[in-house]
């Protein structure tokens, strides 16, 4: 929950990054995600176990789709202003094992 709320932050903070004016739907459902999680943590604070899901599962293919089609399309237009067309600099982070989208879209996660 501590990353998700990260996430979430980040996003809320930096609305201004957003090329197109409007928060992608993606999103939109981290932050929902995140949100409905506060009162079940605040419930279980209080000793009540009812509940063990956000009211919005979290948006795993989605919300990846998205950073990775953005980040490699700033990284072009980086490449491009740097003058190395055609190059993109490299990044680890890209270089890692993909998860399937459907076990990043459990509900509850």
């Amino acid at each position: 929950m501590p990353l998700n709320t990260r996430m979430a932050d980040v996003v809320l903070t930096h609305t201004d990054l957003l090329e197109a004016g409007i928060m992608p739907d993606c999103l939109l459902i981290l932050s929902a995600h995140v949100h409905g999680y506060r009162g079940v943590t605040k419930a279980w604070e209080e000793g009540v176990f009812l509940q063990h899901n956000s009211i919005m599962a979290f948006p795993g293919g989605p919300l990846l789709e998205y950073a990775e089609s953005h980040y490699v399309r700033l990284k072009a237009r980086q490449s491009a202003i740097l003058g190395l067309e055609g190059e993109l600099p490299s990044n680890r982070a890209m270089q890692r094992p993909r998860a399937s989208g459907a076990a990043l879209a459990r509900p509850g996660r």
